[in-house]
Order: C-alpha cells, then sequence, then structure tokens
C-alpha cells in the first residue's frame, strides 16, 4: 500500500483494470466520459502532474480545488482527503451505472451546483453534498459526513 498525498490510500498492485467486464463497459458504455477522462489525464501528465490507481481507477492530482470525475478518471487537489476520492469514486460508479446518460443525469447538474448555486448554497446553508447526484455519489462511496457535510471529517 503506497500512501499518497494527505495519506489517501493507494493500491500500488491494482495497476490494471482487473476483469474484462470493467474495460469492455469502460470502452462501450462509458465510452465518451473515458475519452474526456484521458484526454484530461494525458494534458495533465504532459503538465508533470501525478497519478495513483486507487480502486482500478486513474487518480490525477491537479490543482484546482474541485474534484472531477471523467468515467474511470478522477480528478483531484493533492490536498484533498479519503472522503473527497472517496466520492469522486462513487461519481465513476455512477458512471459505469449510467454508461452515456451519466453526462446528463450526473455530470452537467454537477457542474452547474457547482458553479452557479454557490451563493444559493451559502444563503440557505445547504451544503453541496445535499444534491441528488452528490448525495449518491457519498452513498456509492461509502462516504459518512456528519453535522458539517463539507467537512472532510
Amino acid at each position: 500500500m503506497n500512501n499518497s498525498p494527505q495519506g489517501i490510500k493507494m493500491n500500488d498492485n491494482n495497476n490494471k483494470l482487473k476483469t474484462f467486464g470493467e474495460v469492455f463497459l469502460a470502452a462501450t458504455w462509458s465510452l465518451l466520459q473515458n475519452l474526456c477522462g484521458l484526454i484530461f489525464f494525458l494534458l495533465l501528465k504532459i503538465a508533470g502532474r501525478q497519478s495513483k490507481i486507487y480502486k482500478n481507477r486513474v487518480v490525477t492530482y491537479w490543482k484546482l480545488r474541485s474534484g472531477l470525475t471523467l468515467g474511470n478518471f478522477i480528478f483531484i487537489n493533492s490536498l484533498a482527503g479519503q472522503k473527497t476520492l472517496d466520492h469522486e469514486y462513487g461519481h465513476t460508479l455512477q458512471s459505469a451505472m449510467l454508461g452515456p446518460l451519466w453526462l446528463i443525469v450526473v455530470g452537467l447538474p454537477s457542474i452547474i451546483w457547482c458553479g452557479a448555486f454557490e451563493g444559493y448554497r451559502v444563503k440557505t446553508n445547504t451544503s453541496y453534498y445535499a444534491f441528488y447526484n452528490e448525495k449518491w455519489a457519498d452513498k456509492l462511496g461509502k462516504v459518512e459526513r456528519g453535522k458539517n457535510n463539507d467537512s472532510e471529517t
């Protein structure tokens, strides 16, 4: 087990998708998200960013504070904690379940909720993770949040 920034547990032994089914799913059902994720990944690798494997997903560290998931590719800040990583992993599971619908059902609403509704969330004291797709990603990623839903602890 390799520990990366912030003590996130990474598994260096799982550096490939393990089953034919996962590879087939990524190559067909989730093709669009995975192609977009691959492009982001390659651009960030060219820029010298570090990557690790977590639960058969490619995790790449970037400078942005927010996380992003595209298919089997997760992009997070190196200061992000385990909850953020597990939350983003939950989005990869949503992608595998919804395939091409993921972009409409989860991806686009998530970007809009993150970018356009920050003022609303602050004004109403609503957690970012209260939105349906974020709550679902937490559930799939087995993230438990306390009273302060936005907290890493």
